[in-house]
């Protein structure tokens, strides 16, 4: 279980580091991580924000996550209440 936390914190602080240098000031946004399906936790957590707007990526570079993630994003689409922004990443 320390080994999880860790490795969850360590995701966080990544994350948190990620937006602080590609997100303007002025966007109000919230860093999360949660265990479980992936699109069942982020439709969740966004209710429970009462976020207007799900902002993902498409896919991760990786030939092997592209599926998956690609699935992810299509499932958060289909089953969101709101509008869902899915961004093409870089490269």
């Amino acid at each position: 279980k320390d080994a999880a936390a860790k490795m969850k914190q360590d995701v966080k602080q990544q994350l948190k580091a990620f937006a602080s240098e590609h997100i303007d000031d002025e966007v109000i946004y919230k860093v999360h991580v949660a265990e479980g399906k992936a699109y069942a936790t982020i439709l969740d957590y966004a209710e429970r924000l009462g976020a207007d707007l799900i902002i993902m990526p498409s896919h991760k570079r990786s030939k092997i996550n592209k599926v998956m993630l690609g699935s992810v994003a299509s499932k958060v689409v289909e089953y969101s209440p709101i509008n869902v922004m899915v961004v093409k990443p870089q490269g």
